[in-house]
């Protein structure tokens, strides 16, 4: 799947103000320290489609159906969806968009049947830039087996560098155990990055006690 995104589709696809998106490598932040690496990005970099084809016949892809699960009310992962689709077929794959609404979505998401008995292949997602700022709250990067997010990650590696550095305490040595973390998650793609965005709030200016947060939260507000 790395080889086959293109940030720039997709950021364009979801956002308009394109002042607000940023392509990036890093499996953390991009532009927020000390853990915006791009070490092994290459893969996700290079757009190359002949490549994701070659590997999905190596895989032993022969044409089966793969579901795509599609939140067509939420503007920004109906957007993605729409993209990847478009994507994946014309490489040749196979795909079935299976519209609900994100509620759904996130009900379907727990089954951990085969897609043709009411589970899935692929979906979308986005997170507020402080989950994915290091590794003990990065839903993406773990290797837990059936203990990870959805997807199930199961990668014994992956899962070391997660656990090692929540008990390291020398920040140097905290940041090499995320830079090996990255690298590895960029060769197992457990998910892959499909762009960078800021989400612009508008506050009339009459309010006060407006907190200046992630994403934008509706409590300690008065006029």
């Amino acid at each position: 799947m790395s080889y086959l995104i293109n940030q720039h589709e997709y950021v364009q696809a979801i956002m308009e103000f394109r002042s607000l998106l940023r392509i990036l490598g890093s499996l953390f932040v991009c532009g927020i320290k000390p853990y915006d690496f791009e070490d092994g990005s290459e893969m996700l970099r290079a757009h190359d489609p002949e490549k994701a084809k070659q590997l999905f016949s190596e895989a032993g892809y022969n044409g089966e159906k793969l579901i795509l699960l599609d939140p067509t009310d939420v503007p920004i992962l109906h957007g993605a969806t729409l993209v990847t689709a478009q994507k994946l077929r014309e490489i040749g794959v196979n795909v079935e968009t299976q519209a609900m609404d994100w509620s759904t979505l996130t009900s379907r998401r727990a089954e951990t049947k085969a897609p043709s008995e009411g589970g899935w292949h692929l979906w979308h997602t986005w997170w507020p830039h402080p989950n994915l700022m290091v590794p003990v709250s990065h839903p993406g990067l773990t290797g837990a087996c059936e203990k990870a997010w959805f997807g199930w990650s199961c990668d014994e590696e992956l899962q070391e560098y997660s656990s090692s550095w929540v008990f390291e305490t020398d920040p140097a040595k905290q940041r090499e155990i995320a830079r090996k973390l990255q690298l590895r998650g960029h060769d197992q793609v457990p998910y892959a990055f499909y762009g960078q965005w800021e989400m612009p709030t508008a506050f009339r200016n009459n309010l006060k006690g407006v907190l200046l947060t992630p994403t934008p939260i509706l409590w300690n507000i008065s006029k």
